[in-house]
């Protein structure tokens, strides 16, 4: 008899739940569980014989990624059009050990400005929270980005009823949502959540 296959399945998966376990909880706290979006840097050092890591806010990005949003947030430009002034101030990706740096992509770009992680915030797993990195854009520049974009469907709706986990709302007023997703008319997401 064997029965090394099923231990070692049942290792595995209890690994991956170990792991799943371990970078929620690293959300929660307000850290940064994947790769952070370009404008950030990851940081790491050893302090005390300890390796400590953090993020930090890239110098030669930030202050580029900044300013689409704040252009964008006029509603005098298109992405399209945002997209070429970016690629003429120069923004590129992070190289990286395998890849050089390279122009951002039209649908990087998109992503990156419904990106909620530069409103100081981190999404994981359906639930999101306070981050602990500096914000690069403050709420009212958020919401006039966002009010340039076509009106959310209901299945986007229902995945923001769980944008409101572990955030303070006096700080990010964006989690105030007040579109009914499928509850009655003029209910807030906010508020059917915390029923």
């Amino acid at each position: 008899m064997t029965y090394s296959a099923p231990t070692g399945q049942f290792y595995s998966d209890n690994l991956a739940q170990e792991v799943l376990k371990g970078l929620i909880a690293k959300a929660r706290d307000g850290g940064t569980p994947y790769q952070a979006p370009l404008g950030y840097l990851h940081k790491r050092e050893y302090r005390g014989g300890v390796m400590s890591s953090w993020i930090e806010i890239d110098p030669e990005r930030a202050p580029l990624i900044r300013w689409a949003f704040e252009v964008y947030a006029t509603g005098d430009w298109t992405v399209t059009d945002l997209h070429a002034a970016l690629h003429q101030k120069g923004l590129t990706t992070r190289p990286t050990a395998n890849k050089p740096a390279r122009d951002l992509s039209l649908n990087s770009l998109y992503k990156l400005l419904r990106n909620p992680y530069y409103l100081g915030v981190v999404s994981y797993q359906g639930a999101t929270y306070e981050g602990k990195h500096q914000a690069l854009i403050d709420t009212e520049i958020w919401l006039r980005v966002h009010r340039h974009e076509p009106a959310p469907t209901n299945a986007q709706l229902s995945n923001a009823s769980n944008c409101c986990v572990g955030l303070n709302p006096s700080r990010h007023p964006i989690h105030r949502m007040t579109r009914p997703p499928s509850g009655a008319p003029g209910e807030s997401v906010r508020t059917r959540r915390q029923r």
